[in-house]
């Protein structure tokens, strides 16, 4: 990001087991930052600013396969 800020992104995606095309992810987006602001230092803190995403695949023409939990 610059600056001293670091992305980092939490989350699950899962895909087709047969096309290996994305059906749903959702994650959450953090900013941290390290550097020096007003006179304090600062290592990968995180302040509060998040964005979640989640997304999901609702139609295709593809046949899907999915893996079923045993």
């Amino acid at each position: 990001e610059g600056g001293g800020w670091t992305t980092v992104y939490e989350g699950n995606t899962c895909h087709d087991t047969k096309t290996g095309m994305l059906v749903y992810m959702n994650y959450t987006k953090r900013w941290l930052f390290s550097g020096e602001f007003e006179g304090k230092t600062y290592d990968r803190s995180y302040f509060g600013d998040s964005e979640k995403l989640e997304q999901r695949l609702t139609d295709t023409n593809v046949g899907l396969e999915f893996a079923e939990k045993k």
